[in-house]
């Protein structure tokens, strides 16, 4: 028996997502990929349904086996992009039987780890619920355990280590009955098995150790020297030990990319408020967690008196997410609803200065509610919202305004919003008005401006329209400037390019959005060249995966702007 497998509380348990089981969604095709249909929710449900889109091809068709399983474990998790991870989730979630193995290793634990990472622990579980035995093999049993330990779900961790036991390696499984005897309220029995771990592992594993014996009690326990190397990459069961200890996480975890571990250590109380913050920002610009759970985190910062009067003083001479936390407290805490506009709006200009994610803006929007009063933020949100996808707000504040702007000066502020608009509306939509002279008078608005950023918008703009199928007449091209001191070429690694260039070519659906995310990397789409861009989108297009083509797109047009 490793430990106690504790049930959730009722609050966690009536929260949690319920998916129907696998084999209502199982449709015709082998059986052997029935254990790899799963069913997932996105973090902000309006994202999932955010506009049109033909249905999505089955990716696995016509896959190269070693290639899918060896590629797949590259997959850019940590990217900060909302729609790089919907496409990941409809990536690992697809129907499919490639058959690959390397070194024990079969492609379902390959996907457990990925998911793991992207803090999708319940589709792990279901996972191997449903495929018989698949929790039997290493590397799943422990994608379980450590997807569960960073979700602050110990109890079921525990039980799911315990019914996996035999299945796991020997230092692991030293480690988890440790952790578990700690979260069971054992600390005698825990101090006592830290003499029994085996050598190898206490060398190994020596600042774990020495966080068991504190989280036990011993008085004496003294960390290690060069402690910093193992607490800078903490995995998921330092991180656990960790919060039972009462320790905070080292600001070097920063480092980390996966949403899984920055989830955890988000909610680590103790750890100071810039490092939670900062992981928290990243969880939620890679999709992870919903803008409401950000805006959460924001208001549960603590701050001191003073820091409130000088809240715009302090913003003036630095910036980053406590920054944010504090102006976000600030306002909320105004009695005049137009000092805290006015509060919320420096705070947004704050932070798209800095390039802040697409869910920070939205956690940072979500307070305001579309209103006349409100149409100095106008054009920031309706854009910001098109780029979500959550379409039905942002027609809100693209009328606010359109009404606010009666001279020509003015509606030339709305240029801004016009490619996100026109991506955002379905296809009889889109036939009703013309798209041409629409396109035109965007561009000749949007080159008036001075500076690099429109002329880099106009760019990254023109190609996404142009792979997405929409015809650019060439004497629009004409009109950019043909330096570009805006955006450094880096391009990905020549065999990822051709390859994915070649699968466009086959058809190949799966292998194709594999090899985009591979091209895209961690960057996403807001940092990815306008040339790159125009490749990735064109071959999506190719393998009929428009609408996914579709939210990068808008994802990069909404960041070129910035």
């Amino acid at each position: 028996m490793i430990g106690p497998a504790a049930a959730l509380p009722a609050e966690v348990t009536a929260s949690a997502v319920r998916r129907p089981r696998l084999s209502r969604l199982i449709q015709a095709g082998k059986a052997a990929t029935a254990a790899l249909v799963l069913w997932c929710a996105t973090p902000d449900s309006a994202l999932a349904e955010s506009g049109p889109g033909p249905a999505a091809p089955p990716l696995w068709d016509g896959a190269i086996p070693d290639d899918f399983g060896r590629l797949l474990s590259y997959l850019p998790t940590g990217a900060q992009s909302m729609a790089m991870r919907r496409l990941m989730q409809r990536l690992l979630l697809s129907p499919g039987d490639p058959m690959w193995q390397d070194r024990g290793r079969s492609v379902q634990s390959v996907r457990a780890a990925k998911l793991s990472e992207l803090a999708m622990v319940d589709d792990v579980v279901a996972l191997a619920e449903e495929a018989d035995g698949l929790f039997r093999e290493t590397d799943v049993a422990q994608a379980i355990v450590d997807g569960l330990l960073l979700a602050g779900r110990t109890g079921e961790a525990c039980g799911w280590a315990d019914r996996a036991d035999p299945h796991l390696d020997d230092a692991y499984r030293s480690r988890i009955r440790l952790v578990c005897l700690l979260a069971d309220g054992a600390a005698a029995e825990a101090l006592a098995a830290t003499a029994a771990v085996a050598p190898e592992v206490a060398d190994a594993h020596a600042v774990f150790l020495a966080l068991v014996r504190m989280a036990a009690g011993d008085a004496a326990a003294e960390m290690p020297d060069l402690a910093w190397r193992s607490l800078s990459d903490p995995d998921a069961l330092l991180l656990a030990v960790l919060a039972l200890a009462d320790r905070p996480v080292a600001s070097g975890a920063l480092r980390l990319s996966d949403p899984a571990r920055l989830l955890a250590i988000s909610r680590s109380e103790i750890t100071p408020a810039a490092v939670r913050l900062e992981a928290a920002e990243r969880v939620a610009g890679a999709g992870a967690m919903p803008s409401a759970g950000l805006l959460t985190i924001y208001r549960a910062v603590p701050f001191e008196r003073d820091e409130y009067a000088n809240a715009l003083f302090i913003a003036s001479r630095s910036g980053g997410p406590r920054v944010r936390a504090l102006l976000m407290q600030t306002a909320d805490s105004q009695a005049d609803p137009q000092d805290a506009l006015d509060l919320r709006r420096h705070l947004l200009s704050l932070a798209r200065g800095e390039r802040a994610s697409l869910a920070t803006m939205l956690a940072l929007l979500s307070p305001i509610a579309p209103a006349s009063r409100a149409d100095a933020i106008a054009v920031e949100a309706a854009r910001t919202y098109y780029a979500a996808g959550i379409a039905d707000v942002a027609e809100r504040w693209h009328a606010i305004a359109r009404a606010d702007a009666l001279s020509e000066a003015q509606l030339a502020r709305l240029a801004p919003i016009w490619p996100l608009d026109w991506l955002s509306r379905s296809a009889g939509e889109q036939a009703t008005r013309d798209f041409g002279r629409e396109l035109s008078q965007w561009l000749a608005g949007e080159l008036e401006q001075v500076g690099d950023t429109a002329h880099y918008n106009a760019a990254v703009t023109l190609v996404t329209l142009e792979a997405l199928g929409w015809p650019i007449a060439p004497d629009l091209w004409s009109l950019l400037p043909v330096d570009d001191s805006r955006s450094p070429v880096s391009l990905p690694v020549p065999s990822v390019w051709w390859r994915m260039e070649q699968a466009a070519a086959a058809g190949a659906a799966g292998m194709t959005a594999l090899f985009a995310l591979l091209v895209l990397g961690e960057s996403g789409p807001a940092d990815a060249h306008p040339v790159l861009l125009r490749e990735v989108l064109s071959a999506l297009v190719a393998t009929g995966q428009a609408d996914d083509a579709r939210r990068l797109a808008l994802e990069a047009i909404w960041a070129a702007g910035l």
